[in-house]
């Protein structure tokens, strides 16, 4: 007796694809079938017989495409039907050793090993603002056109031959570097603090990284745009950098750097010695902190600037008898940065009178006359140094002097007064006797 032909299955359908399975069922075909061969055409192939309307096919090649075929069988078993086929493709097994590196403010480059089993391509993201989303045939590429300090979630998925099909993402998370801070400026510069200040990077940037490297060097972390740094050394040299930081505290953007000096502390223990006509010597302690020179100014008519290395110098040229502000200005290793003066202020000696006249003798006065002495002089100190002595403050070119004893010696002196009233000059001497009294008979 002649078996006839099952018919073919219809409504193949492929489910629940994965990388190495695909679940089919179909309907029973017309007429009679003992049950159903069922056949994935691909490499591997593979080949199984059930007797019921569904099954799933393992141990498949991911992103492998496979001729799915179903072939109803009679009762002899060996009688078969028309075959109802569909293709499919296997899911794509995930990529591997996903890296991102060379992160830029803008651009984050990707590299991964490719999957088990197939893949024709792979589609890359970047989910952030702005989302970007690329297809490459190779195992690495550069996503460009991001946003500074902005985080980013990477995703790889690999596709089949027939770009549909596609596998489970593998996923990364990055921040792009942040840009760089601009406008940094540095103020209110003291002996141990700098205030500083910038302006926002383009992008994104959720703090600061704020250091000074010097000795000390010192580092903090702020919020704001603006931080001041204490606690350093005066006169001393700074490189002040200023360093975005992404939302992961982690994630730095490339330093903003400026070089400042403190200012040197003031050169205490001024001193003036050895005051001359025309000269101060001056001496000072250095000061807390590093100075590499000092700036010595000598402030009057004619004023003095000069600038030294070491902890004493002698100013000259000056005029007698005048008053000079004496400031000893400490200088930063730059020659620029100053710090506060230390003054003191101090006459200069008058100079000598000239050409001192005793005249118009008599047993008990002697008029004295003489010419101002070169520079200045407030007044005269006038000295007749004898028994008795006399003496009195003029401040004429001219005086007389009483009181004195007949017949007698005096040493006459005349001394140049600064406008202080202290400060002298030199005596100018001369010796005179008073006439004697004239006996009466």
């Amino acid at each position: 007796m002649e078996i006839s032909k099952p018919d073919i299955s219809p409504n193949l359908t492929a489910s629940n694809i994965t990388t190495t399975s695909i679940a089919l069922s179909w309907s029973a075909p017309n007429g009679n079938a003992i049950g159903y061969r069922v056949e994935a055409i691909g490499n591997p192939s593979k080949n199984l017989t059930v007797n019921t309307l569904f099954t799933e096919i393992t141990g498949l090649v991911p992103g492998s495409n496979y001729t799915l075929r179903i072939i109803a069988l009679a009762a002899d078993n060996v009688t078969e039907g028309e075959a109802e086929a569909i293709s499919r493709f296997t899911k794509p097994d995930i990529v591997v050793n996903l890296t991102a590196e060379n992160i830029t403010t803008t651009s984050i480059a990707l590299s991964w090993s490719a999957p088990n089993g197939n893949a024709i391509g792979y589609r890359v993201e970047a989910i952030g603002n702005p989302s970007k989303n690329l297809t490459v045939n190779t195992l690495f590429t550069e996503i460009t056109g991001l946003v500074p300090g902005s985080n980013y979630t990477l995703r790889i998925i690999a596709l089949a031959a027939d770009n549909v099909t596609e596998g489970d993402a593998v996923t990364i998370s990055r921040f792009t570097k942040p840009d760089i801070a601009v406008n940094l400026t540095a103020e209110n510069i003291t002996t141990t603090s700098i205030a500083l200040s910038w302006s926002a990077p383009n992008g994104n940037a959720i703090g600061y990284r704020v250091e000074a490297i010097g000795n000390p060097s010192k580092n903090l972390t702020v919020n704001t745009l603006f931080t001041e740094i204490t606690g350093l050394v005066p006169g001393s040299n700074y490189t002040l950098q200023i360093i975005a930081l992404a939302a992961d505290n982690v994630t730095e953007g490339d330093a903003v750097t400026i070089t400042i000096f403190t200012k040197p502390d003031i050169a205490p223990n001024l001193t003036a010695s050895n005051i001359t006509t025309t000269s101060i010597a001056l001496s000072w302690s250095a000061p807390n902190g590093n100075a590499i020179g000092y700036r010595v100014e000598a402030i009057g008519n004619p004023s003095k600037n000069l600038t030294v290395n070491t902890l004493f110098t002698e100013i000259t040229g000056l005029v007698p008898g005048s008053n000079y502000t004496l400031r000893i200005i400490a200088l930063a290793a730059d020659n620029v940065t100053e710090g506060e003066a230390e003054a003191i202020s101090r006459f200069t000696k008058p100079d000598i009178v000239v050409n001192l006249t005793a005249e118009n003798i008599t047993t008990t006065s002697i008029a004295l006359s003489w010419s101002a002495p070169n520079g200045n002089a407030i007044g005269y100190r006038v000295e007749a140094i004898g028994n008795p002595s006399n003496n009195l403050t003029v401040n004429t070119l001219f005086t007389e002097i009483t009181g004195l004893v007949p017949g007698s010696n005096y040493t006459l002196r005349i001394i140049a007064l600064a406008a202080d009233n202290v400060t002298e000059g030199d005596a100018v001497t001369i010796s005179r006797f008073t006439s004697n009294l004239k006996i009466l008979h």
